[in-house]
């Protein structure tokens, strides 16, 4: 079984294991870069793979994979937006964060109600196929948006750090509760409701 190390694909391959009483010790885990993984996986080397995005979608459409258990319900769905600590801390940068933190929650928006237009120009970029990204655009477990952060956030932050110590991937405990920021939590808000 192939999956990523420390990344969302090792995470929810651990959960779904647990879920079916098993763990990393009663199947041969590989762990594999993306693009070894779907080779392997092209191969046959791989019986199954714990993947996410674009390879997925490579190896269905080029490789015969079926999917037989996704991701959705294992992880909060967020992908964070990283900000240095001393920008936030400046005025003038923390001002030009919140602008682009509302340009991307409008473009978010733009890219919901438009996707074929959007696939269309990031296919040109990168030569993945139209048919591909709007695949991937219907599979997604819910609209493109930015959020705050609330308790739950943090709480599905935690517990990956939680199992990512079990399974020895990090050498100890992890308090995730201060890489988080709500100081954009109402900017947020107000866009969500406009």
């Amino acid at each position: 079984v192939g999956y990523v190390r420390a990344t969302t694909s090792h995470y929810y391959l651990a959960r779904q294991l647990a879920e079916a009483g098993l763990s990393f010790a009663d199947i041969q885990a590989v762990s594999l870069t993306p693009a070894d993984g779907l080779s392997a996986f092209a191969r046959g080397d791989l019986d199954a793979w714990a993947i996410y995005g674009y390879n997925g979608q490579i190896a269905r459409t080029r490789h015969g994979a079926r999917v037989v258990k996704t991701g959705v319900g294992y992880l909060s769905g967020n992908f964070p937006i990283y900000a240095n600590p001393r920008a936030l801390d400046d005025a003038r940068r923390g001002a030009a964060i919140g602008d682009l933190l509302q340009r991307l929650q409008r473009s978010f928006a733009w890219i919901n109600g438009n996707f074929l237009a959007y696939a269309r120009a990031q296919s040109a970029e990168t030569r993945v196929p139209v048919g591909d990204l709007v695949e991937l655009f219907n599979r997604r477990s819910g609209d493109y948006s930015l959020a705050g952060v609330d308790e739950s956030v943090v709480r599905s932050h935690q517990q990956v750090a939680d199992t990512f110590r079990q399974l020895g991937v990090l050498d100890g405990a992890a308090d995730v509760r201060p890489f988080w920021d709500r100081r954009f939590d109402a900017l947020l808000r107000g866009l969500s409701a406009a």
